[in-house]
Order: structure tokens, then sequence, then C-alpha cells
């Protein structure tokens, strides 16, 4: 087998897009997708997720290149979702949508401002007041997912 070697011209700054993101889903939150209910998902800022969503060849290039004044600015190394394929555990049921954007998010005001304002989404809008009446000052992070259309599922 043969090592793919990485490029690293000024070229290679934007992460390769994936098609198809596989996730594991409760299916009542499916429901709630077909239903309309449900505008995004969520997932831990985890090693696990990362290592599925960051593009390894863009995060080598940026830290090759740390030291350049623009780096953070010329280079981004998440990934853009085109589809996600979500299922339960056994694969008994999926349903695949369109994946509108997909980036981080924060539980901080700004962030979960955002949310409400673009989405409607009010999911992290009890752990922000949690956080916040407690003044804890280190907030978690999430990676996020705007579900488009339902392209295709088994579900009824």
């Amino acid at each position: 087998m043969q090592k793919k070697e990485i490029d690293m011209s000024a070229e290679k700054k934007i992460a390769e897009p994936l098609e198809v993101l596989n996730l594991v889903m409760r299916k009542q939150f499916a429901q709630e997708i077909l239903e309309g209910k449900k505008k995004i998902e969520f997932r831990a800022f985890s090693e696990h997720y990362s290592s599925r969503l960051y593009d390894k060849e863009v995060l080598t290039y940026m830290k090759l290149h740390a030291n350049e004044p623009n780096i953070l600015d010329e280079c981004d190394p998440l990934r853009e979702i085109h589809t996600i394929h979500f299922h339960n555990y056994d694969n008994t049921w999926f349903l695949d949508c369109e994946c509108e954007l997909n980036d981080i998010v924060a539980v901080t005001d700004d962030d979960v401002k955002y949310l409400q304002d673009e989405y409607d989404c009010h999911d992290l809008d009890e752990q922000l007041a949690q956080l916040k009446a407690v003044g804890e000052d280190n907030r978690p992070m999430y990676f996020y997912f705007v579900i488009g259309k339902v392209i295709n599922t088994n579900l009824q």
C-alpha cells in the first residue's frame, strides 16, 4: 500500500469536503427532523469527531506555517459536509439529509444568540443559563450541523 503524500504547497489550504457523514441518532430525533421540528444536530467537540471532521493535511500545513501572520485567516481545516446519513446502532432505519452548514459553536452569549437568531435554535439556552449562573468561564464547544432537506429515509 502506497502512503499518501501530504501536499504542503500554498494552494492546499481548504479542507477536502466529506460527501457523507455517518452519525448515530435516536429515532425520536430523526422523527423530529422529518416533522421539521429539529433543524440542527450537535455533537461533542471531542477527539472522536475532530478526527473525522478536520482535514489532517490542512492541520499539518497550519502547524508548519504557524508563525505566518495570516495563517488562521487563510486556512480552514474543517471539512464541509454535504450529506448526513443518520441511523441507529443496529441500522434498522436511516435518514439521509442535506447538510446546509457545519461549524463549531461555544456555549457563549454570542454563539447561542447566533443560533437563536439564524435558526430559531434554543437547544443550548438552558446550558448557557446554568453556566452563567455558576460563573463558569470555561465553556463547552460543539460541532453543529444545519439540517437541510430530507434526501431519503425508510422511516414512516
